[in-house]
């Protein structure tokens, strides 16, 4: 995927540009249970890309960005109980929080399938 070819750009010398008019398409999932597997996946195949790209003393990895997502979820869920909003506008944050939630728990559960998988620690 775009990952892997711009990890082989970089190692044989080239380099990226950000490109922050670039339009991106993303298929959002409709269900819980897909969203989940779609991170999972994203996680997996993360692992995978270390196992192939590390440098020669890399013995693992650590991600830090599930736990963004968790500490992200908590101060939403935080604020809701400050109060001051409307039903619809806490529902929408609880919904926010929960999804990212979901991703987390699926990014944490694909590094470590996919940790075992490529035979790497990828956290």
């Amino acid at each position: 995927g775009d990952v892997d070819l711009s990890w082989r750009i970089l190692s044989r010398g080239g380099s990226l540009v950000l490109a922050p008019d670039a339009l991106v398409q993303h298929a959002c999932r409709p269900t819980l249970r897909s969203f989940y597997r779609q991170y999972r996946t994203y996680s997996s195949g993360h692992a995978l890309l270390f196992s192939k790209h590390r440098l020669p003393n890399a013995r693992y990895c650590f991600d830090p960005y599930p736990v963004h997502l968790v500490t992200g979820a908590l101060r939403q869920l935080v604020s809701i109980g400050r109060g001051g909003s409307d039903a619809r506008s806490r529902c929408a944050t609880m919904r926010s929080a929960l999804l990212q939630f979901i991703e987390a728990t699926a990014l944490v559960d694909g590094a470590i399938r996919g940790s075992m998988r490529h035979r790497v620690l990828y956290l």
